[in-house]
C-alpha cells in the first residue's frame, strides 16, 4: 500500500503556508475559548490551613459593634495583601480573599443587607430627621417630611453626594420641596383650617390626608339592594356591577311587559324578555337553529352547474382557438 501526498487539512499549506489558520477558522479551535479569569481555579489555601484561617477571621470579626459586615473590608484587604506578598497575582489573591472572608461571614448566619439598607436615613426611619437624626414632630410625620427644619433641608441639598443621587433622590426632593414651602406665605387649609406653607401659589391642602378627606365622596344607598356604600365616582348609583346588571335586566323586562309578539316558528303569542327575542321558548330557538344548520349543510353539498365536454363542444373550442 502506497501512501500518497497529504490532502485536505493535513496538507502543508493548511499548517504552515497559504491557508494557515483556515482549519481553526472554519472548524473552530480545539481549545475552548473563555474570558480571562472566568475559569474555575484551584484554591490557593486549602485543607486544615484554610479552616484555621477562617476560624481566626471569624474570631477577629466577632467583636463588632453594629453589624458583622463592618470588618469585611479590612479582613479582605489583609488576606489579599498576604497572598500578594507570597507571589500570587492580584486578581487571584482578591478572589481567594473574598471566598475566605465569605466563609467566615456565613458562620454568623446574618443575611447581607443591600446598599440602601446600609444608609443612615434608611436605618433611622421616618421618625427621625434625614440630616441631623433628631426626632420628628407630629406635624412633620403627618406631612411625610424627612427633615425637621428648613436649615436641615438646605444642608442636605448643599452636602449631597453625586454618587448616591440614585438612591437619595427621594430625600433630596423632600428637601427641595421643604425649601420651596418656606418661601411661600402661610395660608389656611381648605379642609382642616390649619395654616401651612404650600409648595406653590395654588396649594390648597396642608397634607395628603386632608386631600383624601376632601375629595372623598359621601356614602350612598344602592338603588338595587339598599346597602350603604362609598362610591368611586359621583355618578355611581349602585354598590357593585352585579346590582347594576340586575337593575338593567329588571328595567328591560318592565318596559317589555305590555308588548306581545308572535313566535317565528310555532306562531304562538309571547311576552319578550329582550328587544331581540323572536321565539317563545328555548325549544323553538334550538329547533330553528337545527333547521338552519341542515339547510346550510345541504346547500354546501349540492353541485353547481356542470358543463360536459361533448365532441361538438370540443370542435367548437378547437376552431375558436385556431381562429
Amino acid at each position: 500500500m502506497t501512501i500518497g501526498k497529504p490532502r485536505g487539512r493535513d496538507h502543508h499549506f493548511y499548517k504552515h503556508g497559504l491557508f494557515t489558520g483556515m482549519s481553526s477558522f472554519r472548524y473552530s479551535s480545539e481549545t475552548q475559548v473563555t474570558l480571562p479569569g472566568s475559569r474555575k481555579t484551584k484554591p490557593i489555601i486549602s485543607g486544615s490551613r484554610r479552616q484555621s484561617l477562617v476560624d481566626r477571621l471569624f474570631d477577629g470579626m466577632t467583636g463588632f459593634h453594629l453589624t458583622p459586615f463592618e470588618n469585611e473590608g479590612p479582613a479582605r484587604h489583609g488576606v489579599r495583601s498576604a497572598l500578594c506578598m507570597d507571589g500570587h497575582g492580584w486578581r487571584q489573591a482578591d478572589r481567594e480573599a473574598k471566598e475566605i472572608v465569605d466563609e467566615a461571614l456565613k458562620r454568623f448566619g446574618v443575611p447581607r443587607p443591600t446598599w440602601e439598607e446600609g444608609q443612615p436615613d434608611y436605618a433611622d426611619g421616618a421618625e427621625y430627621c434625614a440630616w441631623c437624626r433628631g426626632p420628628m414632630d407630629d406635624a412633620g410625620r403627618s406631612k411625610r417630611s424627612r427633615f425637621c427644619s428648613v436649615e436641615c433641608a438646605k444642608s442636605a441639598l448643599l452636602h449631597r453626594d453625586a454618587k448616591s443621587d440614585a438612591y437619595v433622590g427621594t430625600v433630596l426632593r423632600q428637601a427641595y420641596r421643604m425649601v420651596l414651602r418656606a418661601k411661600t406665605p402661610p395660608r389656611p387649609c381648605e379642609y382642616c383650617g390649619k395654616p401651612f406653607h404650600g409648595e406653590h401659589a395654588g396649594s390648597r391642602f396642608c397634607s395628603p390626608k386632608c386631600v383624601a378627606a376632601r375629595v372623598r365622596l359621601p356614602e350612598i344607598t344602592c338603588q338595587q339592594c339598599g346597602k350603604t356604600c362609598r362610591p368611586l365616582r359621583r355618578e355611581q348609583t349602585y354598590c357593585s356591577l352585579a346590582c347594576k346588571q340586575h337593575a338593567r335586566w329588571q328595567k328591560t323586562r318592565e318596559s317589555l311587559a305590555h308588548i306581545v309578539r308572535q313566535c317565528d316558528l310555532c306562531g304562538e303569542n309571547f311576552t319578550p324578555r329582550s328587544d331581540r327575542s323572536i321565539y317563545c321558548s328555548q325549544r323553538c330557538m334550538k329547533r330553528m337553529q337545527g333547521r338552519r344548520y341542515r339547510l346550510r349543510k345541504a346547500a354546501a353539498m349540492q353541485p353547481g352547474e356542470v358543463i360536459y365536454l361533448t365532441p361538438r363542444l370540443f370542435d367548437q373550442m378547437v376552431c375558436a382557438k385556431a381562429a
